[in-house]
């Protein structure tokens, strides 16, 4: 088995330039994004200092007309202090409570977008190692790989019963295609034939096609359903559950 490890190498230096260019473009904007809501929930409380001062303001003009009125009637007084008080009270309240709930507000924006960048950036590395992973299957697959994906494959036609759905329905007008990664030759297209004989009987008809994209396998394609034996396959199905996976615990 030749393995062209400049290749695989190169695979490897694009998977790091890959996570290199996911920092600076996923992670840098997310820490501006947090820098500019930083200074955001700073400006509110700022403003929310400033109407305290505002606030207080209004205590102080209370307060000079409490005393301003402090000989004439006590009540008068005490009626005052309870609504400079109780107007206190409310300022500080309500100003707290828009303060809290912007800030509240932007950390949630900030963490959704946190979320958002990192169910991305677990998307993209996901898929990225599949194909990492099916440019080396295609670069290690020999013809001693062949020889095994075949036999499995006629296996898996044996396998099939008869009276199964997938064959209960099958006429032999039905079209009924082969594709393999490379091109089959003769003596296994007599094998598989007689393979698939053994299941639907003499007369079929059969096309053979070629497939690169397969990398190594064999599809058999029936009207209503294919029987799939190949490293496409296999490579589809794997990044689906990782996918799968990454969706499961981002939740």
């Amino acid at each position: 088995m030749n393995i062209n490890w400049f290749e695989v190498f190169a695979q490897m230096i694009n998977f790091v330039v890959l996570l290199f260019v996911l920092q600076k473009l996923f992670y840098k904007p997310l820490i501006q994004a947090m820098d500019e809501r930083q200074k955001s929930i700073a400006k509110i409380q700022e403003e929310s200092a400033q109407k305290m001062m505002e606030a207080d303001a209004t205590i102080t003009v209370y307060h000079e007309k409490l005393a301003a009125i402090e000989e004439s009637a006590q009540q008068t007084l005490e009626n005052a202090k309870k609504e400079a008080e109780s107007a206190k009270n409310a300022l500080l309240k309500t100003y707290r409570m828009q303060a809290d709930e912007k800030r509240q507000t932007y950390l949630n924006e900030l963490e959704d977008e946190k979320t958002r960048i990192s169910d991305e950036m677990r998307r993209v590395l996901g898929k990225s190692a599949v194909k990492i992973a099916a440019h080396i299957l295609h670069m290690t697959v020999d013809q001693s790989s062949e020889e095994k994906m075949f036999e499995t494959f006629i296996g898996k036609i044996r396998a099939l019963k008869s009276d199964s759905p997938e064959l209960m329905h099958l006429t032999h007008q039905e079209k009924i295609s082969l594709v393999s990664a490379i091109e089959l030759p003769m003596e296994k297209r007599q094998i598989f034939e007689e393979a698939l004989q053994e299941k639907m009987g003499a007369g079929l008809v059969i096309s053979y096609l070629t497939d690169k994209e397969l990398v190594a396998g064999h599809e058999l394609k029936f009207e209503t359903f294919t029987l799939h034996h190949n490293v496409r396959k296999y490579v589809e199905e794997s990044e689906k559950k990782i996918m799968q996976t990454m969706e499961k615990n981002s939740q």
